[in-house]
């Protein structure tokens, strides 16, 4: 038994500004895990019988575990991992994992050797069901985690499986497929089991599903991107204050007609707090009529004066991401309103409609589409280098996947064909499969579970087969049924070609449009095409060339006011957010049936890792670290081990540099000065981002060569994100 199976359970809240984990108390002798039925009569019973093919329709595209007498929503993602639907102990069972089979499952073949870990938000079950071995990630269905939380996760699954190398893990949410996917795909990055997290999440969507759909709601993805992206820069979490300038949207859906009227309206949330909720903003039948006739007249929208991120250009100021929102509608935040926002922040995106002549509303609040980003990463600079959605930035080799690779590969400088494959792994090959294509094997797979380990999680002598061998199966009869397809590069390729669209009036409306947007000095564009959009991504009736553009600006550190005033907007914030989350923390005491939660916000003190000596961890390098002053920054800081190259943002940031001859390195610790030239400050800007660019193209490139002789493998394994 592993040493963690004795610890008091972990509760880990998900919302924003919160990650403070609560502690259970023992609770002795398991009553309600004595008092369920033996493994033998648990599927056996009549309740079973009728219950089983509403659970199997439920299931929908979920595999499920269908032997020895078991029929769950159950799935083994590795040797070691397993994705499982909720336990139910009410109705809910009736069409979901019955909490009786849950533990019987578990304990037949894992006795004393699995930890659960619950990721359903406010729905907690009492932890002596499964003998105290429970850790709750509270996350909201639909939605990606705290990203504070992904690396806590990660570092909670590693422990206890480096505690025993017969420990398993069983993760679930509800339906156990989009949060347990995102977590588990997470810790897929965390031990490097694939060299992309693309890669990672179609392993994973393969294995827990018949048709290849698991991780698939853009904000989950983005999330995942997220960590991979710190992780291969060995950066800490810790979140970026910065201003909201403005939300926008190129070719907006039509919302009118023959008997009913619509208007759009936007919402703007930091974590569960609303921050920016205008006016609403209404087009007539008339505006979309000449909306439609113009971008049929002019379909494309990409001109020669585009803004791109990713190579900025003097002149070429018309923000876009490589699209230019030429024209667009959308909503500034006014002047005397001004906005500031810190972490994970969600855009509501939906419509108000009504009947004509009437006023009769047919519908309030019509969802048109959200997404949620997290405000680190809208700063190139302090995040490490410009972040690249990784849809985009992964995308499949020609006429190949992820998973698969031809053999012999093709020339490794091609980044478009080889792009996160490595080429020296073992391969898997299949006489059904074609002489020139291969399997490609996870290359962290041995080390996440040693071949010495299957003959202690899996006996033969009770009959047991390691899942290694029936997943290889699955990821070869997906790729002979064609259900891995990279629809994100599919549809950047189909841009319409044309006439370029005119520019309009080059004015920010508080409300209105249409608008030429342009980026103005130290402002920074986050771009989110329909495919990046949760919802509106598989809204068939949704116009394919709807953007959102998310315009934020850096705070100024030398204007004290704006200082200041941001830091009291924050703070209001926080304050709000734990409100909600006291009351959450409430709900679920009153749903475990605990009667006490004790408080252990301190991660300073309480979290560290329990697979190392008190001598390989260390908390010196953050120690002096200001932010510590600061209760809502303070849980962001965790003990690390002494060797780690994990750090954190630093704390005086400024977003422009002091010189531009200065290597990215140092982009962190100084400001803009008159070192930089005697150009404009937009030619300032340009310079101090091609700088980024540059830096950070070297430094992709050194990623991208490191894994194809698995350097960059073997080092990013020993780095704890601490």
């Amino acid at each position: 038994m592993g040493a963690a199976i004795t610890e008091p359970m972990a509760i880990a809240s998900t919302s924003a500004g919160s990650s403070a984990f609560l502690t259970m108390p023992e609770t002795g002798t398991p009553p309600l895990a004595s008092s369920l039925p033996s493994t033998v009569c648990v599927t056996s019973k009549t309740s079973d019988v009728i219950c089983n093919p509403w659970r199997n329709l439920v299931s929908q595209n979920r595999r499920r575990y269908k032997k020895d007498n078991f029929d769950l929503d159950l799935t083994y993602i590795t040797d070691r991992i397993i994705a499982m639907g909720f336990p139910a102990i009410d109705q809910e069972k009736i069409y979901r994992n019955s909490m009786e089979a849950t533990v019987a499952f578990l304990e037949r073949y894992h006795a004393d050797h699995y930890m659960v870990f619950n990721l359903r938000g406010r729905h907690a079950y009492d932890p002596s069901y499964f003998h105290n071995r429970v850790m709750v990630f509270e996350m909201d269905d639909h939605h990606p985690p705290r990203l504070e939380l992904m690396a806590p996760f990660c570092r909670a699954v590693h422990d206890y499986l480096a505690a025993d190398e017969q420990n398993v893990v069983a993760v679930h949410c509800k339906a156990g497929k989009g949060r347990t996917g995102v977590m588990i795909c997470a810790y897929l990055v965390y031990i490097n089991f694939y060299c992309s997290p693309r890669q990672n999440m179609d392993y994973y969507s393969i294995v827990r599903t018949v048709n290849n759909k698991g991780v698939t709601i853009p904000s989950q993805r983005r999330y995942v991107y997220y960590f991979s992206h710190l992780r291969k820069r060995n950066l800490n979490y810790m979140p970026l204050c910065c201003e909201l300038i403005g939300v926008y949207f190129e070719r907006p859906p039509r919302l009118n007609g023959i008997l009913f009227d619509g208007a759009y309206r936007l919402r703007v949330a930091n974590g569960d707090v609303d921050v920016f909720i205008p006016g609403p903003l209404r087009l007539s039948g008339r505006d979309f009529d000449e909306e439609e006739a113009l971008w049929n007249q002019y379909p494309c929208s990409i001109g020669d004066d585009q803004f791109n991120p990713y190579d900025p250009q003097p002149g070429k100021d018309c923000i876009s991401s490589s699209l230019v929102a030429r024209r667009c509608y959308g909503w500034s935040v006014p002047a005397k309103k001004r906005v500031f926002i810190e972490g994970d922040v969600r855009i509501d995106f939906y419509a108000k409609k009504w009947f004509k002549g009437l006023g009769w509303t047919l519908k309030d609040r019509e969802k048109l589409g959200h997404v949620w980003f997290n405000t680190m990463f809208t700063c190139p600079g302090y995040c490490g280098g410009v972040y690249v959605h990784g849809d985009e930035a992964y995308p499949y080799p020609k006429d190949g996947t992820t998973i698969f690779n031809q053999w012999p590969p093709v020339d490794s400088r091609s980044c478009e064909t080889t792009n996160g494959i490595l080429k020296n792994t073992s391969k898997f090959s299949d006489d059904s499969l074609s002489p020139q294509w291969n399997i490609d094997s996870p290359p962290g797979l041995e080390k996440h579970c040693p071949l010495r380990c299957l003959p202690l999680i899996y006996p033969e002598q009770l009959g047991r087969q390691p899942p290694r061998k029936e997943i290889m199966t699955l990821l070869r009869d997906a790729h002979i049924k064609h259900l891995i397809g990279d629809k994100y590069k599919k549809n950047l390729h189909s841009i319409p070609s044309g006439d370029t669209i005119p520019r309009s009036p080059e004015v920010r409306l508080d409300c209105g449009g249409p608008m030429c947007l342009m980026r103005r000095p130290y402002e920074h564009v986050l771009t989110f095409s329909v495919l990046e959009v949760d919802r509106a991504f598989k809204h068939d009736k949704m116009n394919k060339g709807l953007k959102i553009y998310v315009v934020v600006r850096c705070v100024d550190v030398d204007n004290k006011d704006d200082v200041e005033l941001a830091k009291k907007c924050i703070e209001n914030m926080y304050a709000a957010q734990a409100k909600i989350d006291a009351a959450r923390t409430e709900e679920m005491r009153k749903k475990s049936g605990q009667s006490k939660f004790e408080s252990l916000s301190d991660s300073t003190s309480s979290h560290s890792s329990s697979s190392y000596s008190a001598d390989a961890i260390s908390d010196q390098p953050w120690r002096s670290d200001p932010r510590l002053q600061n209760a809502n920054l303070r849980k962001y800081f965790f003990r690390q081990r002494a060797d780690s190259k994990s750090v954190h943002p630093p704390s005086n940031y400024r977003c422009m540099p002091k010189k531009a001859d200065s290597p990215s390195s140092d982009l962190w610790e100084t400001g803009l000065t008159n070192h930089v030239g005697d150009g404009s400050l937009a030619e300032k800007e340009v310079t101090m981002k091609k700088q980024i660019q540059n830096t950070d193209i070297e430094n992709a490139k050194e990623d991208f060569m490191a894994t194809q002789d698995r350097e960059w493998l073997e080092e990013s394994s020993e780095v704890r994100f601490d």
